[in-house]
């Protein structure tokens, strides 16, 4: 009963977690045309700002029996199923993977906010694309455990399945994921070294383009966007040009 009760708080944490997450990516999205945005999330030297990255990137207290899979072949073509030993590990691990992907896409806002300051001219002050970057090297151990989340995440979205297709959540999902991977791979040479050493294999045989091709109907207006990204994504890690299409 103890371990069933646990569950439950642990489901209702991560659920709230969830919410809080998503909150803040609306919050960020729609304040877009607010001019002093800038200057209100540098407040207090960015305190605000630095626990919303400290939040994306960690991963929540979650029950003993559950571990973030290995991003390895054989944990790739793994059915989300296998190696849960109840119905109530399992809801815990659809709870992590929503997670991951709602700080995904609200890292993917933020990483927006900190580009236009610097386009801007603001290299110099606080909470610029320069920022980030050296508060996520900062936390390598986190960081590199949030990628591991964020990489496991996308080769599922890619690898052959019985949906040929992508929906259109998902494909924002993916273009999301590959632009944050673009934008750590082009301004961390922490996390460009981190990602080409661990995960080289990964990227070589599972992101292949006629599975991307397939998975990413034409018809989508970002697919051609997308496609962009996974290139310019893999020539990072494999040091080659790859063409999708």
């Amino acid at each position: 009963m103890s371990v069933q009760i646990g569950n439950l708080l642990k489901v209702s944490f991560l659920r709230l977690a969830i919410l809080l997450i998503e909150t803040i990516g609306l919050m960020l999205h729609d304040t877009e045309i607010v001019p002093n945005r800038l200057v209100i999330l540098r407040l207090n030297r960015g305190k605000i700002m630095t626990d919303v990255v400290t939040i994306l990137t960690c991963l929540p207290e979650i029950p003993q029996r559950w571990r973030p899979p290995r991003l390895k072949a054989q944990s790739l073509i793994q059915t989300d199923a296998d190696g849960w030993q109840s119905s109530g590990d399992a809801e815990v691990s659809k709870l992590v993977q929503e997670l991951t992907n709602a700080s995904t896409a609200v890292l993917y806002e933020l990483i927006l906010i900190t580009q236009q300051a610097t386009w801007g001219g603001e290299e110099g002050q606080f909470l610029n694309l320069g920022w980030l970057m050296q508060f996520l090297n900062s936390r390598k151990a986190v960081t590199f455990n949030f990628l591991e989340r964020l990489l496991t995440q996308a080769m599922k979205l890619l690898l052959p399945s019985k949906d040929a297709t992508l929906s259109p959540a998902q494909a924002v999902l993916l273009f999301q994921q590959f632009s944050v991977l673009r934008t750590l791979l082009q301004h961390s040479s922490i996390i460009s070294v981190h990602i080409r050493s661990s995960y080289y294999e990964e990227f070589r045989y599972y992101v292949q383009s006629p599975h991307i091709v397939n998975k990413l109907p034409a018809a989508f207006p970002i697919t051609r966007n997308t496609f962009q990204l996974i290139e310019e994504v893999l020539k990072h890690v494999l040091q080659s040009k790859v063409s999708i299409n």
